[in-house]
């Protein structure tokens, strides 16, 4: 065999052999790709599903709804610990009170008791 018809030999056999090995790589990364595919398909339905809205801009309202929301319920604990502020005020108010009447009976008792002997 001449040396050129060697040489050519040579060359379509790699080539054919490129080819081969282009074939199975094509194969595997073509199943790779599938499948890389599916699992973009799937995460696409589970990001977008039927909303109209992106879920990154539906999340941000969302938080800025619930930081509203917060707010106005923080708002609504500083009125409500204002007024539990007066009562417990008034509560220790009355207490006095109630000791203070407490005192001017146990003295009146005393006094009519008194009263009670001297006519005795």
């Amino acid at each position: 065999m001449s040396e050129d018809i060697t040489v050519a030999l040579i060359a379509v056999m790699g080539s054919l052999g490129v080819s081969i090995i282009g074939l199975f790589a094509t194969r595997s990364n073509g199943k790779k790709i599938n499948a890389i595919q599916a699992d973009t398909r799937a995460s696409r339905a589970q990001v977008e599903n039927s909303h109209t809205t992106n879920l990154r801009v539906e999340q941000d309202e969302r938080h800025s709804e619930m930081m509203l929301r917060f707010d106005g319920v923080e708002n609504r604990f500083d009125g409500v610990e204002k007024r539990l502020g007066n009562v417990e005020s008034d509560i220790r108010g009355i207490r006095k009170d109630v000791g203070r009447l407490d005192n001017k009976g146990e003295k009146l008792d005393d006094r009519i008791h008194d009263l009670e002997n001297r006519g005795n």
